[in-house]
């Protein structure tokens, strides 16, 4: 069971590197928010999401009060005439196939769907992105149908959505940010390899370890506040 378990760590480690700012991934999962804009007058039902090879998974409505940030839901307070707003749990394990989301719905005329999504910034000391501006992600035709259904492919946005980055939000007794995730990462490689053997894992350690010289280099990183020491 274990050796199954360290192959299937081994066969996913390179989606957890982030090469660009130089650091691990927290997680290969998490959510998004999207929001579906339609040109002419329709009603919008079922919504699923298809994560290539895992599953599907229907989004059930809920109000915001309802839910949690990892919820994968269609936003039942948002009440905009001819459009949706949901929160989808999205997931690098598909890579490079993309998130699917499919909406059925009903028309009596043409149109088009207007696909977006909430893209923020990466911050240094917050998992979650920030400043999430609404951001044009693609256009699909749909015709005048009862029961009709529409795909859309979640495009793969940039390096941070998709799963979160290990940022420096340990906070210390100095009041310093640490990123105790991304040494923690190393660390349970290092482990990893001298249980299996796997050169894979002793790569990726060292891979790490080099990005933690390049922090300073690394505008997102390289800020008051901040410190490049593991925490003690």
């Amino acid at each position: 069971m274990a050796e199954c378990q360290f192959e299937t760590i081994s066969n996913y480690l390179d989606l957890f590197d982030i090469p660009s700012i130089h650091t691990s991934r927290y997680m290969i999962s998490g959510p998004m928010i999207f929001q579906l804009d339609a040109s002419t007058d329709i009603t919008f039902s079922e919504v699923t999401v298809e994560i290539p090879n895992i599953g599907l998974r229907e989004l059930e409505v809920k109000n915001s009060d309802e839910t949690t940030y990892y919820d994968s839901f269609v936003y039942g307070d948002y009440k905009e005439q001819n459009s949706l707003k949901m929160n989808v749990m999205t997931s690098r394990i598909s890579y490079p196939e993309e998130n699917i989301i499919r909406v059925s719905y009903s028309a009596s005329k043409a149109g088009k769907i207007s696909f977006y999504g909430y893209v923020g910034e990466q911050s240094p000391i917050y998992v979650d992105l920030i400043n999430p501006q609404l951001t044009w992600l693609g256009e699909y035709a749909y015709e005048p149908k009862r029961g009709g259904q529409i795909e859309i492919t979640i495009p793969w946005i940039n390096e941070y959505c998709f799963g979160n980055p290990a940022v420096f939000n340990y906070v210390g007794a100095n009041d310093y940010h640490y990123n105790s995730y991304h040494y923690s990462h190393i660390d349970l490689l290092m482990e990893a390899y001298e249980l299996t053997g796997d050169d894979k894992f002793r790569d990726y350690a060292d891979k790490w370890e080099n990005y933690i010289d390049l922090w300073k280099y690394d505008e997102i990183w390289n800020q008051e506040g901040i410190s490049f020491e593991p925490y003690q």
